[in-house]
């Protein structure tokens, strides 16, 4: 199969998820071809060069995160042209800008698309365009021959919008998985909390500022290691916060280990590479209720949730991890074992395949 992959969300969890899916396509011996907006990170380019070195062909469409009708227009003239040139068997489309331009260029061009929303636009509730955005959404269903998604809140969704169930394929993210470090059961002292993704308002940033605000416990330490909108704003909270700024991904498994407990406050979630790594790493996580990530932390099993506006939540799950060596172990160990059965990279490549076998009989 030759296989056309798009976003403009090349950033992020969104950027890992694209980058390892095209490696797993080559090595099941299939083509994949990859074309992509590079306006919304400054390493976006970079972080080609070793999908260039395997010898998959990438192509930069520009495209903008926010509606604009002739960025837009542009956009879809440009990948429009370029699915006729290339004459892929199947076009999967990532995210919601490179989403709905590309049913709308595979719809002219007669080539099946798959989309991955990785959380549907109207899921985020910050934005005076929900409404507009499902709208869009539920148009498009008639477009799009197989949808992935990544939690269960996605695929609720994706029935509401109208797509038939046998259609909709949740598909959760995931991680090389073959050499794993051994759990802890020690903490350091000072009690280190981690904190890792882009530091903006859907990561939480705002809500961590407030739980280190009311924390009273001066033995605790705060690494926080990402960069964004929000960083500035997390930098001058005290003396026991320090701001690493941007890691790589391949470095993030490694920087948990030295850290004794994981937390991610997010407002909206897929399904987060963070937890997957914490897991990784043997590292215990405490996570928002909330979407992608009440699918993988049951509370107690694999991990802690929390009330996400609420300081006093966060304060008392990480106070119950740093005074009970068996719960973080416990939590670890159903984690581990949790990744290992279920989110592996090579169980999300061989099941997108087998929709990728389906997208182009339909």
């Amino acid at each position: 199969m030759r296989i056309l992959l798009t976003t403009e969300a090349f950033a992020g969890g969104v950027r890992r998820h694209v980058l390892e899916l095209c490696g797993g396509i080559r090595q099941a011996g299939h083509e994949p071809i990859l074309a992509v907006s590079c306006e919304r990170d400054d390493h976006a380019q970079e972080a080609l060069i070793p999908l260039l070195a395997q010898g998959i062909t990438c192509h930069e469409i520009p495209m903008r995160r926010a509606v604009s009708p002739f960025a837009d227009g542009h956009a879809y003239r440009t990948l429009s042209r370029l699915i006729r040139d290339l004459h892929p068997d199947l076009i999967h489309a990532h995210s919601a800008k490179a989403g709905i331009l590309a049913r709308m260029a595979g719809k002219r061009c007669r080539i099946p698309v798959i989309y991955t929303p990785h959380a549907f636009p109207f899921l985020m509730t910050h934005t005076a365009f929900v409404p507009f955005y499902r709208a869009v959404e539920a148009h498009a269903v008639r477009w799009t021959a197989q949808i992935i998604v990544l939690s269960e809140q996605e695929r609720l969704a994706a029935e509401s919008l109208g797509y038939p169930k046998e259609r909709i394929h949740l598909i959760p993210n995931g991680i090389p998985a073959d050499t794993l470090p051994p759990l802890r059961a020690d903490i350091q002292t000072p009690f280190r909390i981690g904190v890792f993704g882009r530091c903006c308002r859907q990561k939480g940033s705002d809500r961590l500022a407030a739980i280190i605000r009311s924390s009273r416990d001066r033995t605790w330490w705060w690494e926080i290691f990402g960069s964004g909108p929000m960083e500035q704003e997390l930098t001058h909270l005290g003396d026991r916060v320090t701001c690493h700024g941007a890691y790589p991904s391949s470095e993030a498994i490694r920087l948990m280990r030295q850290t004794d407990a994981i937390l991610l406050p997010s407002r909206w979630e897929g399904c987060p590479y963070t937890i997957l790594e914490a897991w990784a790493a043997g590292i215990p996580v405490i996570g928002s209720a909330i979407g992608g990530i009440t699918d993988l932390i049951t509370d107690g099993e694999t991990g802690l949730l929390a009330d996400g506006d609420t300081p006093a939540a966060w304060l008392a799950a990480l106070t119950r991890l740093a005074e009970d060596a068996a719960l973080r172990v416990k939590l670890a160990g159903g984690g581990r074992d949790r990744l290992t059965r279920r989110h592996t990279l090579e169980q999300m490549i061989r099941q997108t395949l087998h929709v990728y076998t389906k997208g182009i009989s339909t």
